[in-house]
């Protein structure tokens, strides 16, 4: 079993992202999608796929 470089190198990811302002309480919410190396194929024990997201719900003091 050889060592996977494909972790190692710099990956970019586009979409878009929303936020909420509610007050005080404020919710944002992104998903994106890969556009560096999109045909690989992930394999077991890689950081990176082909969808990320991020969710950050926050309240301000």
């Amino acid at each position: 079993m050889g060592i996977s470089t494909y972790g190692l190198g710099p990956h970019a990811y586009v979409g878009p992202t929303v936020l909420w302002n509610l007050g005080k309480i404020w919710w944002a919410f992104g998903v994106y999608g890969r556009v560096t190396d999109a045909a690989h194929t992930l394999q077991p024990g890689e950081p990176f796929g082909r969808v990320w997201a991020r969710s950050i719900l926050g309240v301000d003091l």
